[in-house]
């Protein structure tokens, strides 16, 4: 399918059960479940902002790390993506500490705009965009993994990043991938389209989207075998095993 094929394909709607994502199984035989993280390099189509990094949250770092295989994913997209566009990375493997500093933040935030809400209004929301810090071998959290990476797309040119109608990590109804499909009007079709272009392209290289956040996609962990039905291979990762560049 290509870039134009994409942009006719509505992103639809999925379910978000986060105990039967924990349920997949982690196949550790597989011949990927110990591939290295490495460090994701910019050039010009390939951009990296370390965006918890730059927010100060306790624990992240400057450097972004990914598995291997998911780099090699990200130059796979790139050779089917328009030649005026690039990718943005902002996140990918992240330490335990930055997944539970951020669960306090968000929550934190989510308390001053919901005063109303009850302990569980408030994690159910919380629960669409943070998943809870986990270092279950069996059902740990995301980006622990190395398996999940948050992206955008950009303008080369201009250096800007294309309109996705939501900021990143924006805790909001129009945060879910599918949020825009009914769109009429020209400036929030553009936005469909935006997301269709980012959503579709990376499942042509085999990645899948959570639905809640547009810019977060997962390849071999267990968000991937959920949506993916397949088992997963990725399981908890350490900056220890990062790969040296040659």
């Amino acid at each position: 399918m290509s870039a134009q094929e994409w942009l006719q394909k509505p992103v639809k709607n999925s379910d978000l059960m986060w105990e039967k994502v924990r349920e997949v199984l982690i196949d550790t035989k597989n011949v990927l479940s110990h591939e290295a993280l490495v460090e994701i390099k910019p050039s010009a189509r390939l951009s990296v902002y370390s965006a918890y990094y730059h927010d100060h949250i306790a624990g992240a770092l400057l450097p972004v790390y990914t598995r291997e295989s998911i780099l090699e994913k990200l130059y796979q997209l790139l050779e089917k993506l328009p030649e005026n566009l690039g990718i943005l990375v902002l996140d990918a493997w992240r330490p335990i500490a930055v997944q539970a500093a951020l669960r306090h933040d968000f929550r934190d935030n989510l308390v001053v705009e919901y005063p109303n809400f009850n302990d569980a209004q408030i994690d159910e929301i919380l629960n669409q965009f943070v998943a809870k810090p986990s270092q279950d071998p069996m059902a740990p959290s995301p980006h622990l993994t190395g398996g999940s990476i948050d992206l955008t797309l950009f303008d080369v040119a201009s250096n800007q990043e294309l309109d996705m109608g939501t900021s990143f990590d924006a805790m909001d109804e129009a945060s879910w991938s599918h949020y825009f499909e009914e769109s009429d009007d020209l400036e929030t079709r553009q936005i469909r389209d935006n997301r269709r272009l980012l959503i579709h392209g990376m499942r042509s290289v085999g990645f899948s989207n959570l639905p809640s956040e547009w810019w977060h996609f997962d390849f071999g962990n267990q968000l991937w075998g959920y949506y993916t039905e397949n088992k997963a291979f990725y399981g908890i990762t350490d900056i220890k095993d990062v790969k040296k560049s040659s």
